[in-house]
């Protein structure tokens, strides 16, 4: 009984203390890394553990049969369709688990079993990349079948773009509540709210772009490695900005509107003080 107090002390300690935060991360990262290795590495067959969930989910939503084809993946009734090793989602679930976790270390307060937390955010990442991937499958099943397709537009463009889409806006919002959900349990994370729009991008290209950077897929492909950075890096960008945009204008309209009043009712603001506000809208 003293051992099993001991042990609890030792794991409220790590998890109450600054060191012990930076400890949980390494933690976690470390297991990110052996997930990493084991994905790099890994056949079809070795990765049933989250396969065979993914094609489960699928099926339920599109309808489609799938049956599991060894050194291939899920293959469904008239082979038309694969949830081969490169569905699996094990990127996106490392993204995950080190988002969740982040946001678990940034909006902390005083709590007790940040290890227990950080495991929690093992099996969250996990569940979520379930979630995520079913819906990108089936949303790439549903768009294969559009006609939209002819030139540049190809049907493996399109699921790239797809998939890129899915999976950053999937971050943003997973780690987006998650600080929600620290803040509610913690206390509020510090830095403005452009930076914790940012952190999710970070975190996707860096494992999308600067990974492969350093174990050489720029040297075996250059010409591949740089579209494949291009794209992977444009669309999340450029979509932010799409977004930014609007809810500029949204602003800028609500902004213009409530001028006009405060000018009716002769009690207007100033010129320079009004597009700080806006700004600071804009950014929130």
């Amino acid at each position: 009984m003293k051992k099993k107090t001991a042990i609890s002390e030792w794991i409220i300690l790590i998890g109450n203390s600054i060191k012990g935060r930076v400890f949980q991360i390494v933690i976690v990262i470390g297991i990110c890394g052996l997930l990493k290795h084991h994905y790099s590495t890994a056949s079809p067959d070795q990765l049933r553990w989250i396969l065979c969930p993914t094609a489960f989910a699928t099926e339920m939503i599109t309808g489609e049969n799938f049956t599991f084809v060894r050194n291939e993946g899920y293959v469904s009734s008239d082979r038309f369709l694969v949830i081969a090793k490169s569905c699996a989602g094990v990127n996106f679930m490392i993204l995950a688990i080190i988002l969740i976790a982040l946001a678990h270390v940034i909006s902390a307060g005083k709590e007790r079993n940040g290890i227990y937390k950080m495991i929690g955010a093992v099996m969250a990442g996990y569940a979520v990349t379930i979630i995520v991937n079913t819906m990108r499958i089936a949303g790439a099943i549903h768009l294969y079948s559009l006609p939209i397709y002819g030139g540049v537009v190809t049907p493996a463009a399109v699921h790239r773009l797809e998939g890129i889409l899915v999976y950053f806006v999937a971050l943003r919002v997973l780690y987006g509540v998650s600080l929600r959900i620290g803040k509610k349990i913690g206390k509020s994370p510090p830095g403005s709210s452009v930076i914790h729009s940012i952190i999710p991008l970070i975190a996707y290209l860096s494992l999308m772009i600067l990974v492969p950077l350093l174990r050489g897929a720029l040297k075996e492909n250059p010409e591949r490695f740089c579209f494949h950075s291009l794209f992977v890096a444009g669309c999340p960008v450029l979509f932010i900005l799409i977004v930014w945009g609007i809810k500029g204008f949204r602003l800028l309209f609500r902004s213009t509107r409530m001028c006009r009043h405060r000018l009716h009712n002769r009690n207007s603001i100033t010129i320079p003080v009004r597009m700080i506000h806006l700004m600071n809208s804009i950014f929130k």
